[in-house]
């Protein structure tokens, strides 16, 4: 198809002394992943250069190479014209994908802990022994670092938390598995408790917007690792920018809101997400990490009850 075109190419290219021409443009990432590894195959060397207007991206190739490199893409497009489609998955079966059916059952978790609780009351003997208290931690109790993850204020509060901990947990478990995603959440939220700790005097706090901020970052610092193309990284860069203010929205700015927890599970789930494989690990690591988090909560809870 694109034979007698490619040579046409190349005569014009060459009778106006260019060394290296634009072939195609597109805005679709996984075919420039395609475009590439075909061309990098057949020994053509490729790169991309982004328009004036950032709209799209165009492969740029050496004038020598068009003709060649328009064969292997017009055999590439064919493949990809003929490869059969799957129809779109309906709305319901959302429900049924492993990493929302995690978030979703997290999410629900928290509000059914809640509905056992009910809200914050200092004579209630979940908060009394649950809640983090700066002093009783520095006694000794390390498990109110666990346990004040899973208490919230009242009932716009858990919910809040519940609706952030599906989108936030859908999004990490989509990229790390749905056990590593209650791990890191988990970690995070420690982190953010020990954060109000050390940098502020933090007399009493609880709930789970540590580690949800926690799951914001791991995302950010897992999507700066790729995708390459620099109109898939600001795409990236803007969703995070995005969440994060909406979050923020909901949470940081309220008075009672614990801003040192919050921006301590952030930052150390960006840098979780930097270093976090690039792939889910397989379904018994995952396996593995959910039961870790049910002992861990588990057992804090064991040690706090009178």
């Amino acid at each position: 198809m694109f034979s007698a075109f490619g040579r046409d190419l190349v005569g014009a290219a060459l009778r106006a002394g260019l060394r290296r021409m634009f072939l195609l443009g597109t805005r679709d990432q996984p075919w420039m992943r395609q475009c590439e590894a075909a061309l990098l195959a057949g020994g053509i060397e490729s790169r991309w250069a982004q328009t004036g207007d950032g709209l799209a991206l165009l492969l740029d190739v050496p004038t020598t190479d068009v003709e060649q490199a328009a064969d292997i893409l017009s055999a590439l497009m064919g493949e990809e014209l003929h490869r059969p489609r799957r129809p779109p998955l309906p709305v319901g079966a959302i429900a049924l994908q492993p990493a929302f059916a995690v978030a979703a059952g997290a999410g629900a978790l928290l509000l059914t802990f809640f509905w056992v609780t009910g809200p914050f009351d200092p004579a209630n003997p979940w908060f009394r022994s649950g809640a983090l208290l700066a002093g009783e931690v520095w006694r000794g109790e390390w498990w109110r670092l666990v346990t004040a993850a899973t208490l919230h204020v009242d009932a716009g509060h858990a919910v809040g938390n519940t609706l952030f901990m599906v989108v936030l947990g859908w999004a990490v478990s989509e990229r790390l598995g749905g056990g590593v995603m209650l791990l890191l959440a988990l970690l995070a939220a420690i982190a953010g408790f020990l954060a109000s700790l050390f940098l502020a005097d933090a007399h009493a706090t609880m709930g789970a917007s540590g580690g949800l901020f926690g799951l914001l970052g791991v995302a950010a610092g897992h999507g700066v690792r790729g995708p390459p193309e620099p109109l898939g990284r600001r795409r990236h860069i803007l969703r995070v920018v995005g969440a994060a203010v909406m979050l923020l929205a909901f949470t940081a700015f309220s008075a009672k809101a614990n801003i040192h927890a919050h921006l301590g599970g952030f930052a150390f789930g960006f840098a979780l997400g930097l270093v976090a494989p690039r792939r889910a690990p397989p379904l018994v690591v995952q396996i593995g990490a959910a039961l870790v988090v049910a002992g861990v909560v588990a057992g804090a809870w064991r040690l706090a009850a009178p």
